[in-house]
This record gives structure tokens, C-alpha cells and sequence, in this order.
């Protein structure tokens, strides 16, 4: 216990101890005051007692003086009750109260003196006149007086007269009676007074002060040992003290079971029950820490589980997580850490027991292929068979690689690349590779800036007939950098295209292009050709999109060519289909962009409302060269015409692609040969 605790113990114990004093002292004054009461009432009936027989016999012996006419007898009367210790005077009056006759101690006059200003007239009259004695208790004086009648017989000198005989009688009425008292009658109450107090005291010790004592340090224990158990029980104290002390019990084992479930939670996957990232880390950072050794980390990604998900649903993906999760646990035992980091992500750690990182490299690799044997077996689950295949990648640690985050980092990075590979793969980490995703990161970055700053810019390249006439232009997207200068579209296009940035540059440029349609005079015959990526063009809203803008800027259909590659038919073509159909019958065309070089059969092709094949310049630089490249790019000629749609040839550079393409007939030529791309604010038409 602190001293603070004990300090608030001792207060509580002195707080009980006043209250015990104060009650005793308290009861004794109650008592003592009853005591001094009845000691005055006890004392003032005897004294009043004693005065009423001194009274009657006086009354007696003063009516025969008075009867026999001996009025020297008196002074001898008198002098009887001067013996009497608390007599202090004695006189008789008439019915005036005028005084006749009297006697005091010590000195005759002064105590008759004190006497008269005492005497009621008034009572003086009523015992005169009704022949009975009365008895009158004055506080302040601490004084009894007796008013007696005396009646004098007739015949003698006093004959015919009523008298009243006075009796002034000490009685004190303070708490001096008290004292007065036996030892027995005082002392015995305040002992037992004492001693009740004293139990008292000591029965609030016991069933308050020493239990809460015991509580405070039980809660003291439970504060340092905040995970040990702790008994709160207490065979002592008052009802309510222990059921106070069940309540902590109980409060503190529903606290160590809400601890422990907080520290699962925190620590430990919930559907798995393998360690989780924070968990990880910690492990991570612990075996880091070490000075000696090499380890290896061994991140693993589930190919195709969100395949899963979409086909099977979430409890099956689950199920499938659950057996992963504990294949992995039992093959890696209890030497390896095993943890699922979320989703289809787990990971596998070998402490660091190698002495050189490229042992704990080929031990990790030799156990990653094991993994990849392991998984690629057929499992029966849910009465269907399926097989798992694992995108892996390895690290060594602690060799240059930083905290346990970034080494997890890392080796996303490494499996990262395993799925670029077409997954299924083991890789290393390479560092090459992280500066190249870094890159790309810092260019995606920058292309969200660039939409908010006004970086991009729209160009526009001119595309010629045979006879060099000017068919129309192709958008094209610039990026003026701030600090880099122009970015070629070659670097940032392809990153843009891996997320819906590419969604929102395609939605950029369509605008910018259709309104400078708007704000430009072309022919009726021109065309302008935007390209548009599979991501944007398969978004729901597209065509009410492309209809709300070419009704904003007032565009006529037939002047907007949609070019679209070969990987925009990979999958839903039905779907491909109806969204070309509602655009052709507004007039838009459509233009199959770098054909030859996708994926797409001729078939798709003639099913669907194109109107233009655009010739991949990858063909057009050979044609001068290479006689195969020659014969494949007539055989697209040919095919198209055929077929007939428009042919375009873009990346035409030289005066020889000119005649060789002119030679295999009409088309439309693009490229530097005829114009470079210009910015749309200065292109004029030429």
C-alpha cells in the first residue's frame, strides 16, 4: 500500500474514532444532563419533603404559642429550626404581609431583609385566607418558601388574626446535585458509557476500516499486476463491504477476460486465428533486433482468390483461407512464425538462426517450392475439387532492410512482381524493381496533381488523305511538367491505364476535344479521333456520359471517331456491342486502334458496327525493310477492304512508307513525315 493509501487509511480510522468520541461524548452528555435532572428533581421533592414536615410542626408548635397568648415562646421556637442547617430565616406577617416577627442567622435583620423582597403578597393573602400552606421554588436564589397559616385564638392579644408564618429553606439547584450523587450512581453509567463506545469503536474497525484496508490493497496489487489474478474475497466486514468486494472480484476478472479478448483481437487474425500484421511486426522487429544471425521472410499471395469470391461467394473464399491457413500452420511447425497480414496475403518468417543470408534465402526458396507442390494438389472442398496457386515473394532480413514494416514492404514488392510475371512465380526482392514501382507511384501521384492544376494539355495530330488533303486530326494528351518538363504519354498512359485515372484523363480529353470541335470551323468531312481505354469505356454511365457532352458542345456525330484497341473485346462482347450500336446510331464511328497486334479474331471484328482499322505503326516502320512486314500489312489492307472499313496508317516517317502504302491503294496516312502533333491552340487547318 502507498503512503498516500495509508495515509487515506489512517484518515479513515480517525474519522471512526471522532465519530465513535463524539458519539460517547455526545450520549454522555445526554445522560449526564437526565442524571442531573433527576438528581434535581429528586433533591428538590426530598428538600420540599423536609420543608413541609418542618413546616407542620411549626405550623403546630407557632398555632399553640399563638392560642395560649405566649409570644415570648418565639424566640425559643425560633431558635429550634436555627439549628436546622438549611434554614436561613423564618418570620410571621399578617395578611398585609406587613412583618411582625422574625429570625435569621448569623445576624437578625440582614436575613429578614433578604427575605421580604421574596414574599408574594398575593400568596401571603391566599394562605391566610384559605388556611393552606404553599410552596414556592425560587431558581435564581436557590431558595424554598413556605407560606403556612397560623391562626391565634380568640381572646388573646393576636385574637381575630390571620398570620403566615414564613420559612425560607436553601435548596441548590445546579448541576452540583450531580455531585452530590453516590460514586456508584456516577462513574458505573460513564464506565459502561466507555465501554460501549470502545466496542464500538472496535466493531467499525473490524467490519469497516480493516475490510476497505484489505480492498485498497488488493486494487493496488491489481493496478501492478494488471494480468495477474487476484482474490477479492473477504470473510470480514459488513454486508455491504463484501458484496463491494464480490463487485471488484468480478469487475476484475470481466476486465482480464475483456483484456484477453482485446489482446487476441489485436494480435491474431479472426478468421484464421494465425498472428496478425501488428503481431508480425513485433516479431519482426524482435528478431531484427538481434546482433547476430540472418533470417528470411517468405510472403505469400493467393492467386486468383478474388476469382473465388465473385464465383463461389465470401464463405467460400473464407473456407479456402481457413485451409490455407492451416496447411501453412502445419507445415511450418513450431520453428516457424506463420501470419495472415489480411485478405489473400500470409507470411512466413525464419528466425534469424543462419550465419549468412544467402543460406536463409535458399532454405526460404527450397520450402517456397515445397508451398507451391503443396497447394497445386487438388483439395476436395465443398464437393467440388480446386487447386491454389501462390504468388511467393523472399527477403532476407536483417541485411539493409530496415524496420519490420518495410521489410514486409519489401516483400510485397518482390510478390508484386511474382504476379506481373503471370503469377504462380518465386521471386527475390530487387531493388531495381522497387525503384521502378516507386516511379510509377511518383508519376501516378503527379497525374492526380495535374488534373487539379491544369498541367495537361490537349495536341492534335493531322491525318492526310492519298491526295494529301486533310482528313481530320487525332487527340493526343500532353504533360507539361513544372519542374520535369513534357512527359512523354509513353511513360505516364500505361500506369494511368493499371487504375481509374485513366478513366478521368479519358474524360478530360473527350471534353477538351469535343469543345474545341466547337470553337473551331472544320469541314463537314472532318474527323476527329479520340482514343478511349477499355477501363472508361466499360464504365456504366458511358454513353449517357459522351451524349451529355456532345449535346453540350454541340457536336455533330459523324465528326467523332472513338478509336478503341483489341483488348476492349476480351471480355463481356455483348455488352462491347450494345454500348457501339447506341453510338453508331447517333452517327459516332468507331476505329479498331494498333490492329494486329491484339487479341481479337476477325470474327468479333465483322460482328461489330466498326468503321475503320488503324495499321499499328509497328508494321508501317518495317515495311521499307523487312518483305514479311510488307505482305502482312497488304494482307490487313486487303482484309479491310474487303471488308469495308476505312483504313488509317499511323507512324508514316519516310517518303518510301508514303508510296509503298499509296501503291496498296487509298487509305489515310499519319505521322511525322506529314506533321508533328501541335497544340490544339495553335493547330490551324490546313
Amino acid at each position: 500500500m502507498t503512503a498516500y493509501q495509508q495515509g487515506r487509511m489512517h484518515s479513515l480510522r480517525t474519522q471512526l474514532t471522532l465519530i465513535s468520541l463524539a458519539t460517547s461524548i455526545l450520549i454522555l452528555i445526554i445522560i449526564a444532563f437526565a442524571f442531573a435532572r433527576e438528581q434535581q428533581h429528586r433533591a428538590r421533592t426530598q428538600a420540599l419533603g423536609e420543608l413541609k414536615t418542618t413546616s407542620a410542626l411549626t405550623q403546630a408548635t407557632i398555632n399553640r404559642v399563638l392560642r395560649f397568648d405566649m409570644p415570648e415562646v418565639f424566640d425559643e421556637v425560633f431558635s429550634e429550626l436555627h439549628v436546622h442547617p438549611k434554614i436561613k430565616a423564618v418570620a410571621i406577617v399578617n395578611q398585609q404581609g406587613r412583618f411582625l416577627y422574625g429570625y435569621g442567622k448569623q445576624n437578625r435583620d440582614r436575613p429578614i431583609k433578604e427575605l421580604m423582597p421574596l414574599v408574594e403578597l398575593e400568596k401571603v393573602r391566599q394562605a391566610a385566607s384559605t388556611s393552606l400552606s404553599d410552596y414556592v421554588f425560587h431558581y435564581k436564589q436557590d431558595r424554598l418558601l413556605a407560606y403556612v397559616p397560623v391562626i391565634a385564638a380568640q381572646g388573646n392579644l393576636m385574637a381575630n388574626e390571620h398570620y403566615v408564618l414564613l420559612i425560607e429553606y436553601y435548596h441548590a439547584s445546579g448541576f452540583s446535585q450531580l455531585f452530590a450523587a453516590p460514586v456508584t450512581e456516577v462513574f458505573v453509567p460513564l464506565a459502561l458509557i466507555l465501554g460501549v463506545s470502545w466496542g464500538f469503536w472496535l466493531l467499525l474497525n473490524t467490519i469497516i476500516t480493516k475490510p476497505i484496508g484489505r480492498l485498497v490493497a488488493r486494487v493496488e496489487q491489481a493496478a501492478k499486476e494488471p494480468e495477474a489474478p487476484i482474490n477479492f474475497e473477504l470473510r470480514t466486514g459488513g454486508s455491504e463491504i463484501r458484496l463491494l468486494a464480490d463487485a471488484l472480484g468480478n469487475l476484475h476478472r470481466e476486465r482480464l477476460a475483456y483484456e484477453d479478448n482485446i489482446r487476441q483481437l489485436a494480435y491474431y487474425d479472426t478468421l484464421t486465428g494465425l498472428a496478425n500484421r501488428v503481431a508480425i511486426i513485433e516479431r519482426l522487429e524482435e528478431f531484427s533486433a538481434q546482433p547476430e544471425g540472418f533470417g528470411a521472410v517468405i510472403l505469400i499471395d493467393v492467386d486468383g482468390l478474388k476469382n473465388i469470391n465473385d464465383v463461389r461467394g465470401f464463405n467460400y473464399g473464407d473456407q479456402v483461407l481457413v485451409y490455407i491457413a492451416n496447411k501453412l500452420r502445419d507445415l511450418g511447425g513450431e520453428k516457424l512464425s506463420v501470419g495472415h497480414l489480411g485478405s489473400d496475403l500470409f507470411v512466413i518468417i525464419y528466425p534469424p538462426d543462419f550465419d549468412d543470408p544467402d543460406i536463409a534465402i535458399a532454405q526460404a526458396k527450397q520450402f517456397s517450392v515445397k508451398l507451391q507442390a503443396e497447394f497445386q494438389a487438388p483439395v476436395w472442398l465443398k464437393d467440388e475439387w480446386f487447386s491454389i496457386n501462390l504468388s511467393i515473394g523472399l527477403l532476407s532480413y536483417p541485411q539493409n532492410q530496415g524496420r519490420a514494416d518495410d521489410i514486409l514492404r519489401h516483400c510485397e514488392v518482390a510478390v508484386h512482381q511474382a504476379k506481373e510475371k503471370g503469377g504462380n512465380q518465386i521471386t527475390l526482392y530487387d531493388d531495381q524493381y522497387k525503384a521502378h514501382l516507386e516511379q510509377n507511384f511518383i508519376i501516378h501521384s503527379g497525374l492526380l496533381n495535374a488534373l487539379k492544376e491544369d498541367q495537361l494539355s490537349l495536341f492534335l495530330q493531322a491525318k492526310y488523305n492519298a491526295d494529301t488533303s486533310l482528313a481530320g486530326a487525332e487527340a493526343l494528351l500532353r504533360w507539361q511538367h513544372p519542374e520535369k518538363g513534357m512527359i512523354s504519354p509513353g511513360l505516364f498512359i500505361p500506369i494511368a491505364e493499371k487504375s481509374d485515372l485513366i478513366v478521368d484523363l479519358g474524360d478530360w480529353i473527350l471534353a477538351q476535344s469535343l469543345a474545341w470541335l466547337e470553337s473551331t470551323p472544320v469541314e463537314d468531312s472532318f474527323q476527329l479521333s479520340v482514343n478511349i481505354s477499355p477501363r472508361q469505356f466499360m464504365r456504366t454511365d458511358f454513353v449517357t456520359k459522351l451524349e451529355a457532352l456532345m449535346a453540350k458542345y454541340h457536336t455533330r456525330p459523324s465528326q467523332l471517331v472513338l478509336e478503341v484497341t483489341e483488348s476492349l473485346f476480351i471480355d463481356d462482347i455483348d455488352e462491347v456491342k450494345q454500348k457501339m450500336l447506341s453510338l453508331t446510331e447517333l452517327g459516332v464511328q468507331f476505329s479498331i486502334d494498333d490492329f494486329g497486334t491484339g487479341y481479337s479474331s476477325l470474327a468479333y471484328i465483322r460482328s461489330l458496327p466498326v468503321q475503320e482499322l488503324k495499321i499499328d505503326r509497328s508494321f508501317i516502320s518495317e515495311i521499307g525493310q523487312d518483305k514479311g512486314a510488307r505482305a502482312l500489312v497488304e494482307v490487313i489492307v486487303a482484309i479491310a477492304r474487303h471488308m469495308g472499313f476505312r483504313i488509317v496508317a499511323e507512324g508514316v516517317e519516310t517518303r518510301e512508307q508514303v508510296e509503298l502504302l499509296n501503291s496498296m491503294g487509298a487509305m489515310v496516312l499519319q505521322g511525322f513525315y506529314f506533321a508533328r502533333p501541335q497544340a490544339a491552340s495553335d493547330w490551324s487547318v490546313k
